[in-house]
């Protein structure tokens, strides 16, 4: 019975020590300008309908002292399908949003900055956009090509790493107080 009770505590100890696998993690600082921060979240997978493929997002965040601004990168989509989606739609609880991808490998930060675009397109997100995600119940999302369009639906979990993506740097970086995500 001790065993039994032991073994039941450990597994209890362990389970409320593992983590969701979702991290957010700061950009290698040699590619990025002096006074200029990144972060970007592990990759999250969206199930697709009509196509037999995944969409693989990260989301990406890149801060100055003047400026700051919030990413969606789509990896590898355009390399396995051979389409490049050119526009991404939401519906957050019905609520639409849109982003365009960022054709150039550049945007302003106060000033240039370079980031790698190997085999990934950019959007740009909005804090309005964070704000609504984080609360939503449902969310869908439509890929939209020149030629097609591709259908995605949220899970629970999904909707809540952009909670926790967003949370993060709102606190930490933003705000800039110390953070500790369970």
């Amino acid at each position: 019975m001790k065993k039994f009770v032991y073994l039941l505590s450990l597994i209890v100890l362990l389970s409320g020590c593992a983590t969701t696998g979702f991290d957010v993690l700061e950009i290698n600082r040699k590619i990025l300008p002096q006074g200029v921060k990144g972060y970007y979240s592990s990759p999250i997978e969206i199930e697709l309908k009509n196509i037999e493929e995944t969409a693989n997002f990260n989301l990406e965040f890149i801060y100055s002292q003047k400026s700051h601004s919030w990413f969606l990168t789509l990896t590898g989509f355009e390399k396995n399908t051979g389409l490049f989606i050119n526009k991404i739609k939401f519906l957050i609880d019905d609520d639409p949003f849109e982003t365009e991808s960022i054709i150039s490998t550049e945007f302003e930060v106060d000033y240039p900055v370079v980031i790698p675009m190997e085999d990934r397109n950019v959007y740009f997100l909005s804090t309005a956009f964070y704000k609504k995600i984080v609360h939503a119940k449902q969310v869908k999302m439509f890929l939209n090509s020149e030629s097609k369009e591709f259908e995605g639906i949220f899970t629970k979990e999904d909707i809540k790493n952009f909670g926790v993506f967003y949370k993060y740097i709102k606190k930490s970086v933003i705000d800039n107080k110390t953070v500790i995500i369970k």
